[in-house]
């Protein structure tokens, strides 16, 4: 499971894209938390547009775990909740 941070930002998302890639070693459907993030951006969550696309590819998806207010907020701005937050 990946736990996200509470400033999921642009900051964040070298870190974030190596975590993935290390969780996205096992090949399994992939647990994320969000439950902490309160602040997101559009870099974070381009890395997280390019996971959910190699995981749908593979059969597999992510599976959100949590509640975020913020994030929930931040992906239907910008017209990504199909694509993302439909596993949620």
């Amino acid at each position: 499971m990946l736990q996200l941070p509470n400033e999921l930002n642009a900051n964040y998302a070298a870190t974030l894209q190596q975590k993935i890639m290390d969780e996205f070693i096992t090949g399994d459907d992939l647990s994320i938390d969000i439950s902490g993030v309160v602040q997101v951006d559009t870099v974070a969550l381009q890395v997280l547009c390019v996971l959910q696309h190699h995981l749908l590819q593979k059969g597999k998806k992510i599976k959100w775990l949590g509640e975020s207010k913020e994030m929930e907020k931040t992906v239907q701005t910008l017209g990504l909740s199909d694509y993302l937050l439909k596993t949620i």
